[in-house]
């Protein structure tokens, strides 16, 4: 034991409260992260930001300014170039069209499985990443609009 160690009686105190010298918070953690360690979900795997030449859209939902969000489309709105959100009729456009006679929708996996984005809870988000043109080829004609992929936490 170092010699910082104070003795103090319970005294039939239910909670007790103890401060550990030398750790950090997990608030204070996430500030000293460094942004080029950030791992990117790139539709077949992840992979780490600073690793990829392609310009992947990310946001990572665990940042405390999400939390008082109603729903995933103002998380998104105004956080990735090239994407255009209209948080009133629920629609996301990325970089344009990509189909010319079907729908102008993303495709949007949630955990890997195809999903609505009316049914996810912002604050379960931990990291939304948004694939654009060649990187979202590899979902073939379903990618043609984009590809919003969603990680929830605990996944």
């Amino acid at each position: 034991l170092s010699s910082g160690v104070m003795n103090e009686e319970i005294n039939g105190r239910t909670v007790i409260n103890f401060k550990l010298n030398g750790l950090i918070s997990h608030q204070e953690m996430e500030k000293q992260e460094n942004p080029e360690n950030e791992v990117v979900n790139i539709g077949y795997g992840v992979a780490q930001k600073k690793d990829i030449s392609s310009n992947i859209g990310t946001i990572n939902g665990q940042k405390n300014k999400y939390a008082i969000y109603q729903n995933v489309y103002e998380m998104i709105k105004g956080e990735v170039p090239s994407v255009d959100v209209d948080v009133v009729y629920k629609k996301i456009r990325i970089r344009g069209i990509g189909t010319l006679n079907g729908p102008s929708d993303p495709l949007v996996l949630v955990n890997g499985v195809s999903a609505s984005l009316e049914t996810i809870d912002p604050r379960m988000v931990k990291s939304i990443s948004i694939l654009k043109g060649s990187d979202a080829s590899i979902y073939g004609s379903e990618g043609a609009n984009g590809v919003i992929l969603i990680t929830l936490i605990g996944k």
